[in-house]
């Protein structure tokens, strides 16, 4: 579990930087594309590194996907809906949206 908290706080502290000279969208799509690398590397022989390998880039794609995504529901949502939004999902994610 560790590993992949660490995976995950890796990309979230660097995406907000990222997110500054890419679209979100494409974040989004490297995100899906940690989850087939994952599954792949899960999928071959067992063992403890690749165990590992596989729970830190679960970690990886799991920020990858959701700090964006917030990102997308804020931009698309209007101006009296935010406020709900905010009540709703009350803690902020790293990237400050």
């Amino acid at each position: 579990m560790s590993v992949a908290g660490l995976g995950s706080m890796l990309i979230a502290l660097k995406l907000p930087g990222w997110l500054k000279k890419m679209p979100a969208r494409s974040a989004i799509l490297a995100g899906g594309g940690f989850i087939a690398l994952a599954l792949i590397t899960g999928s071959t022989e067992p063992s403890w590194p690749l165990f590992l390998l596989t729970c830190l880039m679960m970690g990886m794609e799991l920020s990858f996907i959701q700090t964006p995504a917030r990102a997308l529901v804020n931009r698309s949502c209007l101006p009296r809906r935010l406020l709900t939004l905010r009540l709703i999902f009350p803690c902020p994610t790293s990237a400050g949206f």
